[in-house]
C-alpha cells in the first residue's frame, strides 16, 4: 500500500473495551480510550502484543488498522500482522511502530515522484539558484515560469492584482504632462528699444510793417540807435509780421524683440525598477 502514510501515537497503551472482539472480521474495535490517538487518519493498532502483566503473547498478537471515531477503531483492516481472531475485553492494546508500518513509510519516502506530488503539487512554484529543472529531483513536469518578473500576491481589491497570473508593469516610463510635477520655466532677459528720430522745426521770421507813408505833421520819433536817421509819426501803424512755429511730425516705433522661455529636461525614460536579486521559477504543470 505504497504512497499512504499511516500516522500512530507513541507508546500509547490501552485495553480492548467491554465488547470485546468476537471474531476475525469485526471490522469495530471496541477501546477503553483513545487519548492521543490521531482521528483524521487511519492508524494502525496491536492487540495483544503482551498480556495484562507485560508478558509476550506471540500466539495472540495482531496488528489492525483502522479509523478512530468515538471510542472506537472503526473500519478495520484485520490481521495486518499476525493473525485475525477474537479478543477478549480488557486485552492490551498498544500503537507501536510495527514492520508494515515502517515499510510503508519507507516505501512512501523512496517513491521520489509520490513524495514530490506531496510537497509540490501541479500548480507550485519552485524557486532556485541552480537552473536544474526540478523534475529530475522532484519528478513530475516543469516549466521555466516569471522571467524577467517578480511575483505579486493576489489581491482581489486591486484591478492589477486581482487574476491569477496576470501580468504589469514596466522596466520604464517616460512622464506624461499630467504625471509631472507642477514647475516654472525662466525666461530669458530682454529689452525693447526705440529706433533713433528727431523732431525738426519749420524756418520762419518774425518783421515789423509800416501800416501808413511819413507824415510831416505828426509828432516825431527819432530813429533808433544805429538807424537812418528816418522818423515816423507816432500814429504811423506798426503792424507785427504774424508767423507759426510748426513742429515736424516724427513717429518713434518700438524695435520688435521676443522673449523666449528657457526649455529644461530631456524627455528620456526614467528606470522604474525595484531593488531585485535574480533566482530561477518553475511551474509544476503535471
Amino acid at each position: 500500500m505504497a504512497g499512504i502514510i499511516q500516522k500512530g501515537a507513541r507508546r500509547f497503551t490501552t485495553q480492548i473495551g467491554a465488547a470485546g472482539v468476537p471474531d476475525a472480521i469485526t471490522t469495530t474495535v471496541p477501546l477503553v480510550s483513545v487519548t492521543g490517538l490521531p482521528t483524521d487518519t487511519q492508524i494502525e493498532l496491536i492487540l495483544n502484543r503482551v498480556d495484562s502483566g507485560g508478558n509476550l503473547t506471540p500466539a495472540k498478537e495482531e496488528v489492525v488498522r483502522g479509523t478512530v471515531s468515538g471510542t472506537n477503531l472503526i473500519n478495520c483492516t484485520r490481521g495486518v500482522e499476525g493473525t485475525a481472531q477474537a479478543h477478549a475485553a480488557g486485552e492490551v492494546v498498544n500503537s507501536l511502530l510495527t514492520a508494515s508500518m515502517w515499510n510503508e513509510q519507507a516505501d512512501y519516502i523512496k517513491d521520489v515522484t509520490n513524495f514530490g506530488q506531496i510537497l509540490y503539487p501541479v500548480g507550485s512554484i519552485f524557486i532556485n539558484v541552480v537552473n536544474t529543472n526540478p523534475s529530475t529531483f522532484i519528478g513530475g513536469t516543469w516549466v521555466s515560469f516569471g522571467s524577467g518578473r517578480t511575483l505579486v500576491g493576489v489581491d482581489t481589491g486591486q484591478t492589477e492584482f486581482d487574476t491569477i497570473e496576470e501580468t504589469g508593469g514596466a522596466k520604464t516610463h517616460t512622464l506624461t504632462s499630467g504625471e509631472m510635477p507642477s514647475h516654472t520655466h525662466t525666461q530669458d532677459s530682454h529689452n525693447h528699444t526705440q529706433n533713433s528720430h528727431n523732431h525738426t522745426q519749420n524756418a520762419h521770421n518774425h518783421r515789423t510793417d509800416i501800416a501808413q507813408p511819413y507824415s510831416t505833421n505828426q509828432t516825431q520819433f527819432t530813429a533808433v540807435p544805429g538807424g537812418t536817421g528816418a522818423s515816423i509819426n507816432a500814429t504811423d501803424g506798426l503792424n507785427s509780421g504774424s508767423t507759426t512755429a510748426t513742429n515736424q511730425a516724427t513717429t518713434a516705433t518700438n524695435q520688435a524683440t521676443t522673449a523666449t522661455n528657457q526649455n529644461t529636461g530631456g524627455g528620456t525614460a526614467h528606470n522604474n525598477l525595484q531593488p531585485y536579486i535574480t533566482v530561477y521559477f518553475w511551474k509544476r504543470t503535471a
